[in-house]
């Protein structure tokens, strides 16, 4: 497997912010399809939580709708990521978020 990062249920539902989302995901698979709609992929899915790839910054664009802001990014030792690049790709499938 390759090695990706662990997207924990609790931490998803805090981040669960898009507009267009319902309230709060009722699985872990729902979060996968987020995740999988705006380019990232999803290893493996668990009930409490999910391994994708180790892009923080892409899920929390993905998961609200918004920029990450430096604390998520700047304590993880992935590989840096074009801040709104996952907005864009978003907003080009007619899906409302903040500008990049």
């Amino acid at each position: 497997m390759k090695e990706g990062y662990r997207l924990y249920y609790a931490v998803a539902c805090s981040i669960w912010k898009r507009a267009d989302l319902e309230p709060k995901p009722k699985t872990m698979e729902r979060v996968a399809g987020v995740l999988s709609v705006a380019g990232i992929a999803v290893y493996e899915i668990q009930t409490s939580w999910l391994e994708c790839e180790p892009r923080p910054a892409a899920i929390w664009e993905a998961l609200t709708g918004e920029l990450a802001p430096p604390y998520w990014t700047e304590t993880s030792n992935w590989p840096p990521e074009e801040p709104g690049h996952v907005l864009r790709l978003l907003g080009d499938k007619g899906i409302p978020v903040s500008a990049p």
